[in-house]
């Protein structure tokens, strides 16, 4: 798994016992060690709109959610057919979408929830 990925999963993990996706983001950073970074800026967002879009499993969707057009969640949407449609998107982005939906945190498609 990736660095962001992981820290995603652990994020989602947390959440329950938080219910802010922010601190929850947060808390798995320090956990996992790491400083926060101008990527992790990126990373942070790419979580925080698959929160707010409502797409992880187990996090409330948000009503400042991103919209459906945006190309965070056209790559979600796209990756049940195609594997490589995270690749247009920044390498920490690509991570944690990556990490969730492969371990079947993202909604329907997962491969874990196939």
């Amino acid at each position: 798994m990736s660095q962001y990925g992981d820290i995603a999963i652990l994020a989602v993990e947390l959440f329950p016992d938080l219910q802010d996706p922010r601190d929850a983001w947060q808390m798995a950073t320090e956990a996992m060690g790491q400083d926060i970074q101008t990527q992790d800026q990126v990373a942070l967002h790419t979580f925080l709109a698959l929160c707010e879009a409502g797409k992880v499993l187990g996090i409330p969707a948000s009503a400042t959610g991103p919209l459906d057009g945006d190309p965070l969640l056209m790559a979600l949407q796209d990756l049940p057919t195609n594997p490589q449609a995270a690749d247009g998107l920044q390498s920490t982005a690509q991570e944690v979408l990556l990490g969730l939906w492969t371990v079947g945190l993202l909604g329907e498609g997962s491969p874990e929830q196939a």
